[in-house]
């Protein structure tokens, strides 16, 4: 019965209380405002008679705008009278509630704004049927839009305000639950979902325009602050300060804009530290932020190792866009390693750095702190103290590459027994100890020692772009400068690891790596070749190497050269050389280099002092193994003082003539044989060439005391051969016979009879043959000779063939000799003195024209 006599008494009223109420608002409103519906309840908020307004809207209030937007909407808004004032009809509103709705307040670029829809206190004396003292607030969303500047939305859950707001000055109490969505100051957003919740006392002065505002309970991001502050209407400015003690440090790091947060989002922050913030935002937004008595760790998201600050004192300052840091000191450990830091960093977004740096790092723990994965290996330390300086620009897609790439550390910064292995590479550095310096994004090597897998040398130069080379896997390093060693051994040097069985390494030209390097050896070792005071320049770009010049002596020799390796498809490495050798020693080099990849003549085989030209073209795989078709090779070489011992192709000949019962019964087999196992020569000149798995011999007579040998021909890899031979006659035969012709085509070339022999097949399986074409080669150039030396006579005797250039000086005669004389053999036996004995008694044979010509004579195309 109670609910049923308040619902018809609330009916009764209800038109008078909401014609007096309505009439209250439009008196003290600067605008109209619509209401969709209006109902008194006496039970809905009881002890209170409540008049609730649903769908109330507010319009802004904009000069020259007649239908402007929404300035405020509430979802209902109750306007409560206390139950015994509603029974003696004094309707004083003293309390409301807002349930749901928005506050969209803007402050325009010119000055103007659309929120001063509250009547100016002398327009509304007398109001005293809405003197509101405490107004309860929920589900309810606020935005100010300051135009060109900032932006800040937030969402009040609860909040309860109390004061007396018809007064022109009075006292606001706050006390609020709520959330700043966001704050955009200018394009950069600089808070998000952060939440506000405590008590706030605020003194208002609405003819003045000012809002004071003081808080000693007032959590931001879930940290107790006192905070004060001050608002001004016109023009617009806010100032805001507060201070905590021993607030937590990731909590306090919530109030550094997002802008700014982002250098530090690859870290995480624990630890205490006493805060003071100002804040001001105006004309210009600034913050400050003075931190006292820092202590606590910092470590990479990824990696393992931290950074332990036992004190450290800084502050942060923000000029709108502008965020900078001064660092009144820092000190902390790394490991075992402490340092000392102050200086500042100006502009966060394009940072100018200043910072004074003392103390000694551990790298192994830099590497667990900052997840340096470039390192498969990184150890030892490094003493600082210098300036760390740097001037970075504001747009770049990674700033901290950029940064890196304009790092400056002026002073002393000394490498201490370090190590370092990169990620993918097999070589290992360490023992390394030297003072550098990094200018202009270079590394400055003064002078450095240390060993590559277990190699000594010294080094000074410069190393660029090493810093970002580090950071990022995009970036290149490029290094230029001089390098001494007494010895590389280069079977170490390539192995897969400094413990490898040596000669068991693979290589690979890296990518990223550039350098220029000028290098001093004593000694250099690789696979069977070692050389000695070893010196020369290498240039390294785009997985290009050349060595120009590489001078050093070997095998008793010296070596002038210009190598190149370039890396090819498949990991293979084409290799190319270009040398001058002088005076080496050849069995020694042919072992060196590993017998060139061929069998044919091994360095067991050939000895002598050498000069030679060399040109030397291959392709290796990643085991520096020989791919034997890609040999191509010229090469000028002149032997003095040589041997050809056990060559395979020259012991064939032997055993081809041993097959003979006629050349067995004129020749000396086993001491031709021998002669053949091993040839000494004066000296030898050719240029032999290899191509197509082929080595290819030109014509070349190697002259010795005990034989006469022409050689040419071509061996392939596959031992498929294709020789050609001749001998002096007189050095086959037993006696002074003349030579059957079945056993070959026997011509004087004024030196006395030869024998061409050809032997083609396998090595294994020689085919021999009469090489008729070398014959004919041979008389035909004996013809020519003599038909110059023919035209010279005539020329002589009767002036033709003036202008013939083909006429040939006419030889001297022996004085000694006949105009011919076969001689046999230079070895005489008993039986060869008494046939000498006999023909000194007999006048000597002479050449006679008119007789029977020297072919017919001694055999013709056909008979060998």
């Amino acid at each position: 019965m109670a609910a049923v006599g308040a619902y018809f008494l609330a009916k009764k009223y209800e038109p008078e209380v909401r014609s007096i109420i309505v009439s209250e608002l439009n008196r003290q409103l600067a605008v109209e405002i619509r209401v969709e519906d209006i109902n008194l309840s006496l039970l809905q908020r009881f002890p209170y008679a409540s008049l609730r307004f649903s769908k109330v809207v507010i319009p802004q209030i904009r000069a020259g705008v007649p239908q402007a937007d929404t300035l405020i909407f509430i979802d209902n808004l109750y306007l409560q009278i206390g139950l015994l004032d509603f029974l003696r009809k004094n309707y004083r509103v003293s309390e409301a509630t807002v349930d749901g709705g928005f506050f969209d307040m803007a402050i325009y670029a010119d000055g103007t704004d659309n929120y001063h829809f509250w009547k100016a206190s002398s327009d509304s004396v007398g109001a005293r049927n809405l003197a509101i003292q405490n107004v309860e607030i929920q589900d309810f969303r606020y935005l100010l839009n300051q135009e060109g500047k900032t932006v800040l939305r937030t969402y009040m859950e609860t909040a309860e305000v109390s004061g007396a707001f018809a007064e022109a000055r009075h006292s606001v109490s706050l006390s609020t639950t709520a959330l700043v969505e966001s704050y955009q100051n200018g394009k950069d957003q600089w808070y998000a979902n952060t939440p506000i919740t405590g008590e706030m006392t605020i003194d208002v002065d609405t003819d003045a325009g000012t809002y004071k505002f003081r808080s000693e309970k007032l959590e931001l991001a879930k940290e107790q602050y006192a905070c004060s502050g001050s608002y001004v209407d016109k023009p617009s400015k806010l100032e805001l300060a507060f201070a905590t003690n021993g607030a937590s440090i990731e909590r306090v790091l919530q109030l550094i804009p997002l802008t700014s947060r982002s250098t530090f989002q690859r870290f995480q922050v624990s630890g205490t530290t006493n805060l003071e913030v100002k804040l001001s935002s105006g004309e210009q937004f600034s913050l400050d932020a003075q931190f006292d008595k820092l202590s606590g760790t910092v470590k990479h998201i990824e990696g393992l190792g931290r950074c332990q600050i036992s004190r450290a004192n800084a502050k942060i300052e923000l000029r709108d866009e502008l965020a900078s840091i001064f660092i009144d000191d820092i000190d902390a450990k790394i490991g075992a390693g402490r340092f000392n830091l102050w200086g500042r960093i100006i502009d966060l977004s394009a940072p100018s750095i200043d910072l004074e740096l003392r103390g000694l790092l551990e790298l192994t723990e830099l590497q667990k702190l900052f997840n340096l994965t470039t390192f498969q290996l990184l150890e030892g330390s490094i003493s600082l103290d210098g300036r760390l300086k740097g001037k970075f620009p504001r747009d770049a897609a990674d700033k901290q590459l950029e940064t890196l790439k304009r790092v400056n550390f002026i002073g002393q910064l000394d490498l201490k027994d370090c190590a370092f292995q990169l990620a993918g590479q097999d070589q290992v550095f360490d023992r390394l100890n030297g003072a550098i310096q990094i200018k202009d994004n270079t590394i400055l090597v003064e002078e450095a020692r240390g060993r590559v897998n277990e190699n000594p040398f010294e080094l000074r130069g410069s190393i660029e772009n090493a810093l970002p080379y580090l950071y990022s896997s995009d970036q290149g390093l490029f290094i230029k400068a001089l390098c001494k060693a007494d010895l590389l051994d280069f079977n170490r040097i390539l192995a897969s690891s400094p413990s490898a069985k040596p000669g068991s390494y693979t290589i690979t030209l890296p990518e990223r790596i550039g350098f220029e390097i000028q290098f001093r050896a004593e000694r250099l070792i690789f696979r069977k070749f070692e050389a000695k005071s070893i010196s020369g320049t290498a240039h390294y770009k785009k997985q290009l190497l050349t060595v120009n010049p590489f001078e050093f002596t070997t095998a008793s020799g010296e070596m002038w050269s210009n190598l190149s390796m370039r890396s090819a498809a498949g990991g293979a490495i084409d290799i190319g050389i270009e040398a001058r050798v002088k005076h080496i020693d050849l069995s020694a080099l042919l072992y060196e280099f590993e017998d060139f990849g061929q069998e044919i003549i091994r360095s067991k085989n050939i000895a002598g002092m050498a000069d030679i030209d060399l040109s030397f073209a291959a392709k290796f795989k990643n085991d520096l193994s020989i791919v034997p078709k890609s040999i191509t090779a010229e090469s000028k070489l002149t032997v003095i003082n040589g041997k050809l011992i056990d060559v395979s192709s020259l012991k064939e000949i032997g055993v081809y003539l041993r097959k003979s019962p006629l050349w067995r019964s004129l020749i000396k087999m086993d001491a031709f044989e021998k002669k053949l196992a091993k040839i000494d020569f004066d000296t030898l000149r050719n240029q032999i060439s290899i191509a197509n798995e082929e080595i290819r011999i030109p014509q070349m007579q190697i002259n010795s005391n005990a034989l006469n040998l022409g050689l040419s021909g071509v061996h392939g890899f596959d031992n498929k051969i294709d020789y050609s031979f001749n001998f002096r006659i007189s050095e086959l035969l037993q006696t002074g016979k003349t030579a059957d012709s079945e056993f070959g085509d026997v011509q004087d070339d004024g030196t006395g009879l030869k024998l061409f022999l050809r032997m083609s097949g396998t090595i294994d399986e020689p085919v021999f043959a009469i090489d008729q074409e070398r014959a004919r080669a041979k008389r035909k150039a004996q013809l020519e000779a003599e038909k110059g030396v023919f035209k010279e006579v005539l020329h002589k005797e009767f002036g033709l063939f003036r202008k013939d250039t083909t006429r040939t000086a006419i030889p001297k005669p022996d004085k000694k000799k006949p105009a011919f004389e076969v001689e046999w053999d230079a070895q005489k036996t008993k039986a060869d003195s008494l046939r000498q004995e006999e023909r000194k008694k007999k006048p000597k044979r002479v050449f006679n024209p008119k007789e029977k010509s020297e072919e017919d004579v001694l055999g013709g195309d056909d008979d060998l």
